[in-house]
């Protein structure tokens, strides 16, 4: 461990991307480590649904859908995304550039509901991230919220029985029991 944080102080972005290869699930909030447990095997099944759901529809406009990107806010905030549909054609950068980004998601688990209802909510607005789509397997329900000034207000929501229909930056449409396994 000190060879991995050698020093008592907030961490640069670069710092935070030498780091690379942990196998953790870090984050870089405000120079300072987030470690959050990597994602379950149901977390993992509603991210790729959702990825598979936007991918076609996304890259029909041009446009590249990843998961479990880092993105870079500013030099001292890196969260890794779930999701992020982007405009970046060079992907052999470590990380995404905010500016890149059309729509960041997330897929709620228990270790992360305060972290991305709260927290990155706050931060990818601040960075002027257009679009912020969060997940909800335990609903299971979507929201997609749209940066209004300088916070994301509440766009569309879908409950079960229900759809979410996208328009911005892609047109689709999501269906929450598609977060769910089959027969569940």
């Amino acid at each position: 461990m000190e060879k991995m944080f050698p020093q008592a102080r907030p961490l640069t972005g670069d710092e935070f991307l030498a780091l690379d290869g942990t196998g953790e699930r870090i984050e870089l909030f405000d120079g300072n480590l987030h470690l959050s447990p990597n994602p379950g095997v149901r977390h993992q099944h509603a991210t790729g649904q959702v990825a598979g759901a936007l991918d076609d529809k996304a890259e029909r406009t041009g446009l590249i859908v990843l998961t479990r990107v880092s993105v870079r806010l500013r030099d001292d905030r890196i969260p890794t995304a779930d999701l992020v549909i982007t405009s970046d054609t060079f992907l052999d950068g470590p990380v995404l550039e905010a500016r890149t980004v059309c729509l960041v998601g997330e897929i709620l688990s228990p270790a992360s509901r305060a972290v991305d209802t709260i927290l990155k909510k706050h931060y990818y607005a601040e960075a002027g991230i257009p679009w912020y789509l969060v997940a909800d397997p335990d609903g299971p329900t979507l929201h997609c919220f749209e940066l209004a000034g300088k916070a994301y207000k509440e766009h569309l929501t879908a409950k079960p029985g229900e759809v979410l229909e996208l328009v911005e930056p892609v047109a689709v449409e999501l269906d929450p029991r598609d977060l769910l396994p089959r027969g569940r």
